[in-house]
C-alpha cells in the first residue's frame, strides 16, 4: 500500500532522505526502501518515523477508499464491555484510545493491502471521489 512518506519528509524540511534516515538512526537503504514502497514497515517503525516528522499514522498511510458496507451484526460480549468501559472514560482518555486503535487499524490495513482485510470483515472498498487517481 502506498505511503506519503516522501511528501511528509519534505514537508517537515528534510530535503535529503539519507540525512533524515541518519537522524532517526536508520540506514539510508532501509529508509529508501520504506519510502519507495519496496519494504513494509512495522507499527513501531511507522510510529518512530511519524514522531520524527511530526505527523500521524493517518497522514503517513494513504488510504484512498472508504468502507461503505458492513454486515449487520450484534456486538459480542467483549465488544459490549469495551463500549461500556469506553463511555465511562474522560474525553482525553477516549481520544488517546481512539488514536491508538486507529493507528493499529491503519497499519493492519497497510500490511494486508486493504482489500484482504476488509474481505475478512465482510465489507468492500469503494474508491472515494476526488482522489489522486482522477
Amino acid at each position: 500500500m502506498k505511503t506519503n512518506l516522501k511528501q511528509l519528509r519534505k514537508k517537515a524540511g528534510w530535503s535529503n532522505a539519507n540525512d533524515f534516515a541518519k537522524s532517526i538512526g536508520m540506514s539510508a537503504k532501509t529508509y529508501r526502501n520504506y519510502e519507495q514502497g519496496v519494504r513494509n514497515m512495522g507499527l513501531d517503525v511507522a510510529c518512530e518515523i511519524c514522531n520524527a516528522l511530526g505527523c500521524s499514522i493517518n497522514d503517513l498511510v494513504s488510504i484512498e477508499y472508504a468502507i461503505v458496507e458492513l454486515p449487520e451484526e450484534t456486538l459480542s460480549d467483549d465488544e459490549r464491555k469495551l463500549v461500556e468501559y469506553y463511555r465511562r472514560l474522560d474525553d482525553d482518555t477516549k481520544e488517546s484510545i481512539l488514536r491508538t486503535v486507529e493507528a493499529h487499524y491503519h497499519m493492519m490495513v497497510y500490511k494486508m493491502g486493504g482489500n484482504e482485510l476488509l474481505e475478512t470483515l465482510g465489507a468492500r472498498f469503494v474508491p472515494l471521489k476526488g482522489g489522486d487517481d482522477e
